[in-house]
């Protein structure tokens, strides 16, 4: 029975197409790591995955915090929970569901390295596997917490991560670069411990299942915004520009829950304000410029994904019969898309001043960062708005649990993020590709922009998706 429900939970959110694909892929990575693993030694390759390291996991352990809880979808609600399932089996299949999704993420993430880092194969698959565990769990308890205590988690992950540049093994990144076993206690020890917490408590799933569900349906913010006297376009600027809208589901990699929220972006530039801060304290007093250039690149990493995040919910919160026959179609979405640059570029400023700093007390590399961070990242938000909206259109209304199923489709937008990870390396390494980068970025940026038809495709889409 378990198995037959575990099959069922799996194939309501991974179509077959995408699960074949993902074979292939995980074939593509795993196979030539096992025949012809590298011994690679190179201080240079080895100090950029270091900070590639540290950089992918502060994002998931963010991620997981602060969009965790368990997954749910419509299926799951109208079927499977009316059904007399066990306790036990129904987390079990819930549980595994989430380890998959992360385990795909994990292999999307760190899959392409495998051939290259000189890390043994056995210690590779035991990485790998904790690490998908630690953070199944992590979604699980999210789920017990409140924003405030996943906030102070987050930081404190990201500080073990940060510890880890330094090749000290209470942190999990010496997982990944580590070369003998102990360099994998702290990860393993993290994963046992939370694998045990988080089962227990399993045990009380149909209690929270119902207070997920509940909490996912309340929405309540503080302030009613008036948007009387303003103009249409006034009016898009003053919601899209001063708010930014968070959407988030259980998994990076698997379709699950998800959840919306909206703050204001005076209050939260406060926080990049912060983190700038502290980058520039610790490059230029405490570092004093030792490993700039690996900080420099974890650092943007983590900018781009979390522009990412940002670029998914950019049109999930709208209503077609409201902004659409008020505005010509062009109109309106070309306006929503420079709103969503200039708050963009405004969350990135702290970095993009404190890197300015930087370059003027002598730090040269700083200034490629400065410049990815105002003239790449915020344009690179609308490119990914308008492909995340049109291949994988998501709405957040009163139905509170979305149906939703990651296929192929989505698993491409994903795989393009690889190309803007490109980019940001590329940039701190080449000049010419940092020019370039600029371009062609823009090129695209202005073509959506002023493309009628690309406007009219994408409403189109929406349409067709169910849109209101």
């Amino acid at each position: 029975m378990i198995l037959k429900l575990i099959k069922f939970v799996i194939l309501t959110r991974f179509s077959k197409p995408y699960l074949i694909f993902l074979i292939i892929i995980a074939g593509l990575y795993i196979i030539p790591s096992a025949i012809s693993h590298s011994n690679t030694t190179d201080t240079g390759f080895m100090s950029f995955y270091k900070y590639y390291v540290f950089g992918t996991l502060t994002f998931l352990f963010i991620m997981s915090l602060l969009t965790g809880g368990l997954a749910v979808t419509e299926s799951d609600r109208q079927y499977l929970f009316t059904l007399p399932l066990s306790k036990k089996d129904l987390g079990v299949a819930l549980f595994f569901m989430q380890f998959l999704g992360f385990g795909i993420s994990v292999l999307f993430f760190y899959g392409v390295f495998l051939p290259l880092i000189s890390i043994p194969v056995y210690l590779l698959a035991i990485d790998l596997i904790m690490l998908s565990l630690f953070l199944t769990s992590l979604t699980i308890l999210a789920t017990f917490m409140d924003l405030k205590n996943r906030i102070a988690y987050a930081v404190i992950l990201s500080l073990f991560n940060f510890i880890g540049i330094f090749n000290i093994p209470l942190s999990p990144i010496t997982a990944f670069i580590g070369t003998h076993l102990y360099d994998s206690l702290f990860l393993i020890f993290l994963s046992i411990a939370l694998l045990t917490i988080s089962f227990s408590k399993l045990k009380n799933i149909e209690f929270e299942l119902t207070r997920t569900i509940l909490r996912s349906s309340s929405t309540y913010y503080k302030e009613i915004r008036s948007f009387v006297g303003l103009k249409p376009i006034s009016a898009i600027y003053r919601l899209h520009f001063n708010t930014l809208f968070f959407q988030g589901r259980i998994n990076i990699a698997g379709a699950s829950r998800y959840s919306s929220a909206r703050i204001r972006l005076t209050k939260l530039v406060i926080f990049p304000a912060i983190f700038a801060l502290i980058f520039l304290i610790v490059n230029v007093f405490l570092l004093k410029g030792k490993y700039i250039t690996g900080i420099e690149i974890g650092l943007n990493i983590i900018l781009a994904y979390i522009v990412f995040g940002l670029s998914f919910s950019t049109l999930s919160n709208e209503r077609l019969w409201l902004s659409i026959t008020s505005l010509p179609s062009h109109v309106y979405l070309r306006h929503l898309l420079l709103s969503k640059v200039l708050a963009i570029f405004v969350l990135l400023s702290p970095f993009i001043i404190a890197n300015l700093v930087m370059y003027l007390l002598g730090f040269e590399v700083a200034l490629v960062s400065a410049i990815a961070e105002f003239a790449i990242f915020p344009s690179i938000s609308a490119i990914y708005t308008y492909l995340y909206s049109f291949a994988t259109p998501i709405q957040i209304t009163d139905d509170i649990v979305p149906t939703m199923q990651f296929n192929l489709r989505q698993a491409i937008i994903v795989l393009l993020s690889y190309s803007v990870i490109a980019l940001v390396i590329g940039a701190f390494y080449l000049q010419y590709f940092l020019i370039a980068s600029i371009i062609v970025v823009n090129l695209a940026f202005a073509y959506i922009l002023l493309n009628k038809s690309i406007h009219r495709n994408l409403v189109n889409r929406l349409a067709e998706k169910n849109f209101v």
